[in-house]
């Protein structure tokens, strides 16, 4: 019943994505629990062919806050690249930016230091790494000054990025630049019954858990026959071939709880009435 009610609502983005006649491929229940730590961004799989599509989706068994770690999933990563470039160019081309940039990062840096001296500590989207200022002064080595100011910003990543309470996008606000929003994902935050869904391909990953257990119902959907490499196809061979139905549901997602005080002015998204897509028929041999 949980599955062909997460079909009725979503017809049509599957049909829409995968085609009328796409197949249900996964079908399981992810758990994290607390003190489970941030994930490394990744992709679950990729299309061996052309037009090879796989739809995953994870609908919330309890209320999902961000204490909780829900899924952040990334834009494009063009358009991560180009925020990151934009940053760069700030530093190398605005009067004042660097030394602004460098003195934000002071305590960031200070804390991975003190935190376990070169090993990485992941909990933005970007690895942070310490640098220090002496190594923007070398003139005469141009490509190294460049990869400093890459390794700033990523610190910069931790301590500005931020969560909209309202639309729930996740945003990195430059210390130089505070009313300047650059974009780069969205969180995963849901009420009860609510779910993310994101195309395999794109980058995410799981926060960390500060809360308690955070329990997800899984369900993949490709358009059919595709081959796709990376998922695990977790689904019993009794679903391998699921009848038709008709269904009709509403479900409102408004999302959880929120990090930020300075949320702007999106609203949340309604689902109508929907009706069936169809069962799938299994992984592919």
């Amino acid at each position: 019943p949980a599955a062909n009610a997460f079909v009725a609502a979503m017809r049509p983005v599957l049909a829409a994505e995968l085609g009328e006649d796409a197949e249900l491929v996964e079908m399981s229940a992810l758990m994290t629990c607390k003190g489970s730590p941030d994930q490394d961004i990744h992709a679950d799989g990729s299309g061996r062919r052309p037009g090879d599509k796989l739809i995953s989706s994870f609908t919330a068994l309890q209320d999902t806050t961000t204490a909780h770690g829900p899924t952040e999933v990334l834009f494009p990563k063009d358009l991560v690249k180009q925020h990151m470039e934009a940053l760069g160019e700030d530093m190398r081309s605005k009067p004042g930016v660097l030394a602004t940039a460098l003195a934000a990062a002071g305590s960031t840096a200070a804390s991975i230091e003190a935190g376990g001296g070169s090993k990485t500590h992941r909990r933005a989207p970007w690895t942070l790494t310490k640098t220090t200022e002496e190594e923007f002064n070398d003139e005469k080595n141009p490509e190294k000054k460049q990869k400093s100011i890459e390794r700033l910003v990523k610190q910069l990543a931790k301590k500005y990025t931020f969560r909209s309470k309202r639309s729930k996008l996740i945003y990195f606000r430059a210390p130089w630049d505070p009313a300047v929003r650059r974009y780069f994902g969205v969180t995963g935050t849901l009420q009860q019954g609510c779910a993310l869904m994101y195309d395999s391909r794109a980058h995410h990953r799981g926060s960390a858990n500060n809360a308690g257990s955070r329990i997800m119902f899984l369900l993949s959907f490709q358009n059919r026959g595709a081959i796709i490499s990376g998922p695990t196809y977790t689904i019993s061979p009794k679903y391998f071939n699921l009848s038709r139905v008709e269904l009709s549901t509403k479900l409102e997602v408004r999302g959880g709880e929120e990090d930020d005080d300075d949320a702007d002015d999106a609203e949340g998204v309604i689902i109508g009435e929907k009706r069936v897509l169809r069962r799938g028929g299994g992984p592919p041999t």
